[in-house]
C-alpha cells in the first residue's frame, strides 16, 4: 500500500503576480519515517488551485535529508499571492524504488526563495514588410 502525506507551506511568503517561485514546503512526518528510505512525489491539490489560484509543479523529493523540501509554484495572475505558513499545498505519494540519484540538483548557494517574472501579452504581432532579394545578387552556393 502506498503511503500518502500532506504538504504544507513552511513559511509565510508573497509571490509576485505573473511569477514563478521556488518555495520551501513541509511534508507530514510519521513515526518510523527516519528509519527507511523515502522518495515521494509532491503534487498540488485541487484546493491550492481553487483557493489560492496557484499552480504547483509535481516534484520528486527525498524526505530523509532535510526537514523541508523545495517545489515550484506559479502565480499566473497579475496580483500578488500570499501563502501563509501551514497552508495546505498538496499531497505526496511514496514512490516505489529509485535506483540512485546521479547528482543533487539543489544548490546550497542559492537563496532560500527564487522568483522569476513572466510577461504575457495578448495579440501583439508585428507586421513588417521585407524587401525581396534580387536574383542577380545570389550565388550558386547560396541556392544549394
Amino acid at each position: 500500500m502506498k503511503r500518502r502525506k500532506k504538504v504544507w507551506v513552511a513559511d509565510n511568503i508573497t509571490i509576485p503576480g505573473g511569477a514563478e517561485a521556488v518555495i520551501d514546503v513541509s511534508v507530514e512526518k510519521q513515526e518510523g519515517d527516519d528509519k527507511r528510505e523515502m522518495d515521494y512525489v509532491v503534487e498540488s491539490t485541487k484546493s491550492l488551485e481553487d483557493t489560492n489560484q496557484m499552480l504547483m509543479a509535481a516534484t520528486l523529493v527525498y524526505l530523509n535529508t532535510k526537514p523541508t523540501c523545495r517545489v515550484h509554484v506559479l502565480n499566473p495572475f497579475m496580483q500578488d499571492a500570499i501563502l501563509l505558513q501551514s497552508t495546505l499545498m498538496g499531497k505526496s505519494e511514496e514512490v516505489e524504488n529509485i535506483a540512485m540519484v546521479v547528482i543533487d540538483a539543489e544548490s546550497e548557494n542559492v537563496k532560500r526563495v527564487s522568483v522569476r517574472r513572466m510577461n504575457v501579452s495578448v495579440g501583439t504581432a508585428v507586421n513588417e514588410a521585407y524587401e525581396e532579394a534580387e536574383g542577380d545578387g545570389i550565388t550558386d552556393q547560396q541556392l544549394d
